[in-house]
């Protein structure tokens, strides 16, 4: 089994530092679960907020702030160049600055699989993702595409257009296509 078992990771290491890259829903849920077990977190994001696609900035700062107040340390617009480790210690670094810590978690993302989706003519975002209708219909009303791979229509603000790569809104999307399908 090559899994990794971050449990007995800590339960054996007692790290006291982490960074965490990546501050979407994964990245956040590992940093509140870090700190209930006393460990410092530092999160490194990409973009100039946590929850980027997901939040616009207000909300966002909100988040940001009640991080902080839970000791949480926020690193915006940084990008990892290389990424070391020792025996003890892993560093994380950038072209302006080295982030140490007992351990890094990456939680960067994930990047859709859309070759063949490409392949067939259906519309991607720049990113990768199949753009769909409300019905998770792509711009071949025979093709569907949801969860990871689908890109729909904000519900804050439906102009924009993003992806929801978590169980719970890939099951709605599912319902959704079953019921269109059937009529």
């Amino acid at each position: 089994n090559d899994t990794f078992d971050i449990k007995a990771f800590i339960d054996t290491k007692k790290p006291k530092s982490a960074l965490i890259l990546g501050g979407g829903y994964i990245g956040l849920e590992m940093a509140e679960n870090l700190v209930k077990k006393n460990i410092r977190v530092t999160i490194l994001q990409r973009s100039a907020q946590l929850l980027s696609g997901m939040l616009d900035p207000e909300m966002a700062a909100q988040v940001h702030n009640y991080l902080r107040a839970k000791g949480i340390r926020l690193c915006f617009n940084t990008h990892i160049e290389n990424i070391l480790e020792s025996d003890e210690t892993a560093l994380a670094q950038t072209a302006d600055e080295n982030y140490e810590a007992d351990m890094i978690i990456s939680a960067v993302g994930i990047t859709p699989e859309s070759n063949l989706a490409k392949a067939a003519g259906l519309l991607l975002s720049e990113d990768g993702h199949i753009k769909v209708n409300q019905y998770m219909q792509t711009n071949d009303a025979d093709i569907y595409a949801l969860g990871h791979v689908g890109e729909v229509n904000s519900f804050i603000n439906p102009a924009k257009e993003m992806s929801l790569p978590l169980a719970g809104p890939a099951n709605k999307e599912a319902r959704l296509a079953a019921d269109h399908i059937m009529g």
